[in-house]
């Protein structure tokens, strides 16, 4: 199920112990380039067109907004790696948003990823929350984790307050 990745990119290693993540998911800080500080855009033909982003702020919170999501198979941010991720965010919008891995050996080599989780995004905000247990595929030992979250074709998501937290099996 390797699949080329376009939209925001932060990736990172394996990590042992339980602990919070920082996956600068509290939006408040930009790149001169208006993306968020520590993701990158990746483009690939299958994601395009790249869905439109802002920084909006409610409540005391910086809340990431991505509309006009067409690209053939939406779109996809990755993020930081563990044993076993626990990935909650603030969300709300229309359609459907997801949390997925992928891995790769400690080398860079990808080797599988796991189904999406899908969630539902409603008028109001609500907390998505996903578990999933790191595994290695084709026998290959994981070394890394890529995180990725993102929303269906015509779907629109607002996100905020996205975290991460890692634990050793």
């Amino acid at each position: 199920m390797k699949q080329l990745l376009t939209a925001l990119m932060l990736c990172g290693a394996l990590l042992l112990g339980a602990k919070e993540i920082n996956l600068y998911g509290n939006f408040a800080e930009t790149q001169k380039n208006g993306v968020p500080k520590g993701w990158n855009f990746i483009r690939a033909k299958d994601y395009q067109p790249l869905p439109k982003f802002e920084i909006l702020r409610e409540n005391s919170a910086n809340i990431l907004h991505f509309s006009d999501i067409a690209g053939k198979y939406g779109f996809r941010i990755p993020a930081k790696a563990g044993e076993r991720v626990t990935i909650t965010a603030k969300v709300k919008g229309k359609g459907r948003g997801w949390f997925t891995v992928e891995a790769t050996s400690a080398s860079g080599k990808w080797s599988g990823g796991f189904p999406i989780q899908r969630f539902p995004l409603k008028e109001e905000w609500n907390e998505a929350k996903v578990e999933l247990r790191i595994v290695d595929f084709k026998k290959i030992p994981t070394g890394k984790i890529t995180v990725l979250f993102g929303a269906d074709n015509g779907s629109e998501l607002f996100l905020s307050d996205l975290k991460m937290v890692s634990a050793a099996q």
